[in-house]
C-alpha cells in the first residue's frame, strides 16, 4: 500500500488548498516539540517543576506564560492553542495568508488554532512583503457608511447585489446576520438568471424575511417582484446610483472584487499555481466563513450553524478521542483477562435452571441433551 504522501504527489486533485504540502498533525507537532531544543526544555518544565527565575533568554515568553501552559498527547498548549515548533512556523503562516487575507483576518483565525513567541509579527510582515496584497490595498472611502438596523437571526435579512471583473459577472448575496456570503458566477444577469441563482441558494439555507436589492432592471422586473411575492418574501430597494445605503452588499461587494482582482493579477506576478477560477472562489468563500467577523466576534460558520467549524488547522490539536479510545481499549483487555470466564456445557451435564411458571421462582435440577445440533435443557 502506498504512503499517503506518496498519493498526494501523484494524484492530480485539488482541495480547498491548492498548495502541495499535507496538513500538519498532532503527532508531527508532538514529534517536534521533543526534538526542539527551546520546546524540549518547556516541555519538560511543564512536565517537572519551573524554576523559581527565568532560566535562559530564549525561554522568555514561555516563562511569562508558564502557569497557562499544559501538555497534551506531547504538544504543548497555551490556552487552547498548540505552540508550534520553529520547524513548521513558517509553513502556517503562509497558509494562513494562501488566500492574500488581511492582517486583522489572519491573527483572528491563527488566536484559535496555534501560537508561538513573535506570531504576529510573522503574520504583519507576510502582509507587508506580499506584493499583490500592497497593490490592491483599498482607497479612503468617498461617502460615509449608513449601518442598518441590527437583526436578530439568520437569513432575516439578505442583501444581493451584482459586481463585474474581467469580463465576468458575479452575482453576491450576503445575511446582514451572520455576514455569511454566496458568490456565484452568471453568464447573465438577467431576472430569470437571477431568480434561479436565488432558487438555489433558498433550497440550500431557507427563505429569507426580507431582500435588500438596488433598482437594476433585473430587480424591479415584474417575474422578479412575482417571484419574491410568491415566496413571502419582503423586497426593500434602496436609492440608485448610492451604493452606501445597501451598505451589506456594497461591502462584500468590494470584499469579493479585492480577492478577484489578486487572483488576476497574480499572473502578473508570475505565480506558477494555475487554478482555476471556481476553485479560487471556493477557497475564497470557505476563508470568509470560517473567519471571526471584527462586527460579530464569531465566524459566519458559528453564527449560521451553531457550532464551531473544521478547517485544516484542527489537525493541529490532540484529538481526546484518541486518548477516550486507549483508555477503552484498556478497561476492555483488563476485563476480559480478569473477568469471569463464559461458562461452557456439554450434553447430560446437569444444571440449576430458573423457572419463573406461577408467579413464584423456582429453581430445577436440568440435564442438558442434543436436539437438532442445539444444546436445551429437560
Amino acid at each position: 500500500m502506498k504512503d499517503v504522501k506518496d498519493l498526494a504527489t501523484e494524484l492530480p486533485i485539488n482541495y480547498f488548498s491548492y498548495t502541495d504540502d499535507l496538513p500538519v498533525s498532532a503527532q508531527e507537532i508532538s514529534a517536534l516539540t521533543r526534538k526542539d531544543p527551546v520546546l524540549s526544555k518547556v516541555l519538560n518544565y511543564i512536565m517537572n517543576e519551573w524554576p523559581k527565575s527565568n532560566p535562559d533568554e530564549d525561554l522568555k515568553d514561555y516563562f511569562s506564560r508558564r502557569r497557562e501552559l499544559t501538555v497534551d498527547q506531547g504538544c504543548i498548549l497555551w490556552g487552547l492553542r498548540v505552540v508550534i515548533p520553529p520547524s513548521y512556523r513558517e509553513r502556517l503562516v503562509r497558509e494562513l495568508h494562501q488566500e492574500h487575507t488581511d492582517i486583522v483576518r489572519m491573527k483572528s483565525v491563527a488566536r484559535s488554532y496555534f501560537w508561538y513567541p513573535k506570531l504576529d509579527a510573522d503574520i504583519e510582515k507576510i502582509v507587508s512583503d506580499c506584493d499583490m496584497c500592497a497593490s490592491m490595498k483599498n482607497s479612503a472611502p468617498q461617502a460615509p457608511f449608513i449601518p442598518w438596523s441590527r437583526t436578530e437571526k439568520p437569513w432575516q435579512s439578505v442583501h444581493i447585489d451584482f459586481c463585474e471583473l474581467g469580463g465576468k459577472q458575479f452575482l453576491i448575496m450576503v445575511d446582514a446576520y451572520s455576514k455569511w456570503l454566496c458568490v456565484e458566477s452568471v453568464n447573465t444577469t438577467t431576472s430569470t438568471k437571477t431568480i434561479n441563482t436565488l432558487r438555489s441558494w433558498f433550497a440550500i439555507y431557507g427563505l429569507p424575511v426580507e431582500l435588500v436589492s438596488d433598482n437594476g432592471p433585473q430587480l424591479c422586473s415584474a417575474e422578479f417582484e412575482l417571484f419574491l411575492a410568491k415566496n413571502g418574501i419582503k423586497h426593500i430597494l434602496v436609492p440608485p446610483y448610492h451604493p452606501q445605503s445597501n451598505g451589506a452588499a456594497e461591502g462584500s461587494v468590494q470584499i469579493v472584487k479585492g480577492v478577484l482582482k489578486k487572483y488576476l493579477v497574480s499572473d502578473q506576478f508570475g505565480s506558477d499555481v494555475k487554478v482555476p477560477l471556481q476553485h479560487r472562489v471556493d477557497n475564497f468563500l470557505f476563508s470568509y466563513r470560517i473567519t471571526p467577523q471584527t462586527t460579530t466576534g464569531c465566524s459566519p460558520y458559528e453564527l449560521l450553524f451553531r457550532h464551531a467549524p473544521r478547517t485544516r488547522f484542527n489537525l493541529l490539536k490532540p484529538d481526546v478521542n484518541i486518548k477516550v479510545s486507549k483508555k477503552q481499549d484498556r478497561q476492555r483487555l483488563n476485563h476480559d483477562t480478569k473477568g469471569t470466564k463464559l461458562r461452557e456445557f456439554s450434553r447430560g451435564d446437569k444444571v440449576m435452571v430458573k423457572n419463573f411458571r406461577g408467579g413464584k421462582l423456582k429453581h430445577l435440577v436440568g440435564i442438558i441433551v442434543e436436539r437438532k445440533g442445539l444444546l436445551h435443557t429437560l
